[in-house]
Parts: C-alpha cells; sequence; structure tokens
C-alpha cells in the first residue's frame, strides 16, 4: 500500500490498465522498455499498447479491442530490423507476416503508441 507521499512523489507514475489504476512504478522507463520486449518476444499479445503521459506521469497499458493498430518495422540503433533478404523470403513464401511478428521485426502500435514513438516514413529519414 502506499501513501500520499509516495503517489504524488516527482518521480512517481500511475500505472493503468484499460482505464484501471493497478499500480504505480518510479521507472517508468524500464516498465515500458520491458512491456514492449515481452510483446516483440511474442510472451504478451502483439496488440497490447503501451504509452506515456508524461505531463500527468500516467503510463497507461491497453489491451481492449476496437483500437486501430498498424504493423510498423521495429529499428534498433538506426537500422530497421526487416531486411531486404526478409522481404525476398516473404515474396518467396518462405516466411509469413505472422513470422515478422514472432521474430520481432514488425509490431502493431495504436494510435497512442504511435505518438510515443519515432515513427520514419522512409528509410532514409530513420536517425540513427
Amino acid at each position: 500500500m502506499m501513501n500520499g507521499e509516495e503517489i504524488y512523489a516527482k518521480n512517481m507514475f500511475i500505472v493503468m490498465l484499460n482505464g484501471n489504476i493497478i499500480g504505480a512504478t518510479n521507472r517508468p522507463k524500464k516498465l515500458i522498455y520491458s512491456i514492449r520486449f515481452l510483446r516483440r518476444k511474442g510472451y504478451l499479445n502483439e496488440f497490447i499498447s503501451v504509452y506515456t503521459l508524461n505531463k500527468q506521469r500516467v503510463i497507461n497499458i491497453s489491451s481492449d479491442s476496437g483500437r486501430l493498430c498498424r504493423p510498423y518495422i521495429i529499428v534498433e540503433n538506426g537500422e530497421p530490423k526487416v531486411t531486404n533478404a526478409h522481404i525476398q523470403e516473404l515474396v518467396l513464401g518462405q516466411r509469413t507476416f505472422v513470422d515478422f511478428l514472432r521474430q520481432g521485426l514488425v509490431e502493431y502500435l495504436d494510435v497512442n503508441e504511435e505518438g510515443d514513438s519515432n515513427i520514419a516514413v522512409y528509410e532514409k529519414d530513420i536517425d540513427g
């Protein structure tokens, strides 16, 4: 149980799941990283989203239905995880889109998580 001092501390973020408070953390970046890592590894459903409202000090986790989600290629260290070889394998029927999801090459983002992400339309626009 937390007291008022702990909840209102400057480094404390309230954690919400589908609009319900489920806890609090003083390590919001680590929590978000962990949730995204688990989603990309297939331990969490691919349609779960997590995003931060920094001004309100809230982390929102959404798993409810009805949210528009779009697939995006994951970029790490300035490099897209999907390569030309992956695309060729997809074209040849050696891989499926589901393989891309399960291997952490692509992930779904909803509109809220899109706002919390850096999205490049073209590969040349990726910041390294």
